[in-house]
């Protein structure tokens, strides 16, 4: 027979075995997990989408952009979407989702850095693809100003896009015309496509517009 100090002996090593297995099993697991986690393909950009923008030349020296952005791709579920306008002295005016109005909060990030807009998005990112959104924003004229009658501008989406076209529209009253066709008042200097969404620059260049003319100035 067995002595109980054998058996005792036994039952410890048996117990010991169980907690030895059950610990490499999780070792295993939790190394199956962090192992296979890194190869998961994650989402670069929460929004991405096509965007086209017209710029209006107001007769107080300011343009004042519609930037209309169709949402393309919304993997994520965020409940805040941050735009990030192009320039430091940018102000955003308005913002409106398919023509309604959405609640925004603007936050200047430093002298020489873009201004980012947050919008509050209570609806499922599913919802949003295709949807129209536009960011009505204002910037001081002469910011874009780089000598006499040469303005130009860099060309960037507000979030990371596909597709980016510009369109130049002078309004009546304004002290511009277009530079190569002054009897017109729209113009477009860009558009351009890119194979995949990217928050990258398009490049820069000028809006093709001059201080109107006169018979004096000719």
């Amino acid at each position: 027979m067995p002595r109980l100090s054998d058996r005792m002996l036994d039952s410890i090593s048996l117990q010991a075995l169980k907690s030895t297995c059950t610990f490499g099993l999780v070792v295993l697991t939790l190394a199956g997990v962090y192992s296979i986690s890194p190869r998961v393909v994650r989402p670069r950009h929460a929004y991405t989408g096509d965007q086209a923008d017209e710029w209006h030349i107001t007769e107080s020296d300011t343009v004042l952009a519609h930037s209309r952005i169709v949402l393309s791709d919304c993997e994520a579920n965020p409940h805040v979407l941050r735009l990030d306008l192009p320039y430091a002295g940018a102000t955003a005016e308005s913002v409106t989702l398919e023509g309604e109005p959405i609640d925004f909060d603007q936050v200047l990030t430093g002298s020489t850095q873009p201004t980012g807009v947050y919008l509050a998005l209570n609806r499922p990112a599913s919802a949003l693809r295709g949807e129209l959104l536009e960011v009505v924003w204002s910037l001081p004229l002469q910011a874009l100003q780089v000598s006499p009658d040469n303005y130009r501008t860099e060309l960037k989406g507000l979030l990371p896009i596909r597709k980016y076209s510009l369109n130049i529209v002078v309004d009546r009253g304004a002290d511009f015309e277009i530079a190569r066709h002054p009897g017109l008042r729209i113009f477009t200097p860009f558009f351009a496509t890119r194979r995949k969404p990217s928050a990258a620059s398009f490049g820069t260049c000028g809006l093709g517009i001059r201080r109107r003319r006169t018979s004096s100035d000719s």
